[in-house]
């Protein structure tokens, strides 16, 4: 079946089949300004993977360079349902950035605890670039193998540039943004560099309180910008948000399909559906 054909005959009934999930809160593109979303997304071609729509809008609005071709936004945030796409954007985004620019770079992966962003360093980031033509691009261990560095606390990817791919621990639960804080100095004479904030937030500001300060802020640029588009002459900040109201039915599945970007690509109804079963509302909710 056709992408389009799938679409109508997996839609619930009294759901557009072709409409597309839409971002509740989301930086518009600036059609002043040229985009090289188009490398990334080659990316993930040669990763055997093609853009789901969500993906690549968001890739179009933050892969925007200025006049002297140096990309525009350093801070994209993205607050998203699980499994709807996350890794399928990381992955590419930080691979391109590993291999895209004549100087060498430093990517950090930042996962819920160190070992869980070593467990994805391995079985996905590696995975995946392992069984693609950028194999050959990592730079081979002393005898000859192409294989993660799992030094702990040095867990990395190298690739034969000098570029490295490095790991750390998670956002969503910090307590401040002292990670940030810590992080961002160092970026601030790198040209073109940019900090991915890709999570799904906790319940509530005790919980995850950097995050929440994203979310608040994100949608407030939003908001702003939509009252005076001039703002995006100044903002380097892009703020994406999917996420259900709470005024609507989280059970429907009209509304899984009118706010979730996955389902219809990746996910079907019938799988959301089970864990709207299985979990409890507030973490089916957050999830």
């Amino acid at each position: 079946l056709s992408q389009e054909s799938w679409r109508r005959s997996a839609a619930p009934a009294g759901a557009d089949p072709l409409a597309e999930a839409r971002p509740r809160w989301m930086t518009p593109r600036n059609l002043s300004r040229e985009t090289v979303a188009d490398e990334v997304i080659a990316v993930m071609g040669g990763l055997g993977w093609c853009p789901m729509p969500w993906q690549r809008e968001l890739l179009e609005v933050a892969y925007e360079v200025d006049a002297f071709g140096q990309l525009w936004y350093r801070e994209i945030v993205v607050v998203i349902m699980r499994q709807s796409g996350k890794s399928t954007l990381i992955i590419p985004v930080s691979l391109h950035r590993m291999i895209a620019w004549p100087e060498r770079q430093f990517g950090l992966y930042i996962a819920q605890t160190r070992d869980k962003a070593r467990e994805k360093l391995v079985e996905e980031h590696f995975y995946h670039i392992d069984r693609s033509p950028f194999r050959r691009l990592l730079l081979p261990n002393r005898s000859g193998k192409v294989r993660p560095v799992l030094v702990n606390g040095s867990e990395h990817l190298k690739f034969a540039n000098g570029s490295k791919w490095a790991i750390d621990d998670e956002i969503f639960a910090l307590p401040d943004n002292r990670l940030e804080a810590g992080l961002m100095p160092t970026m601030a004479t790198v040209i073109d560099a940019m900090a991915w904030w890709i999570s799904t937030p906790g319940k509530s500001k005790l919980k995850s309180p950097f995050m929440w300060q994203k979310v608040e802020k994100g949608r407030a640029r939003v908001e702003l910008a939509r009252m005076d588009p001039t703002v995006l002459d100044r903002s380097r900040s892009l703020y994406v948000e999917f996420s259900i109201p709470r005024d609507v039915d989280v059970y429907d599945p009209v509304t899984w399909w009118d706010y979730m970007p996955a389902v219809g690509y990746t996910q079907t109804v019938e799988t959301i559906a089970g864990f709207a079963d299985s979990m409890d509302e507030p973490e089916f909710r957050r999830a």
